[in-house]
């Protein structure tokens, strides 16, 4: 089984609003469901909803991804008009 992670890029402000519209006791009991399954050991959503890890970005990690979205479209307009 692959393990795909999502991101999510809050403010603090959004972040806070957020736990507030959160049921937790509705969490605690999907988080049951998984505590029998080997490959979900250590399931623990709330634990990191209060742990959440700050990422930085970098101006060049930017700059990258930006290079690399435009040669991507790039490659794909080409093989497009081949195709047509």
């Amino acid at each position: 089984m692959k393990i795909f992670y999502k991101r999510t890029d809050l403010t603090e402000l959004e972040y806070n609003n957020l736990l507030k519209c959160i049921d937790f006791d509705k969490l605690k009991e999907v988080e049951k469901q998984y505590k029998d399954y080997e490959f979900f050991k250590g399931f623990n959503i709330i634990e990191k909803l209060y742990n959440p890890k700050n990422i930085e970005y970098s101006s060049s990690k930017s700059t990258a991804a930006s290079k690399a979205t435009k040669a991507r479209s790039k490659k794909v307009k080409y093989k497009i008009n081949i195709a047509i």
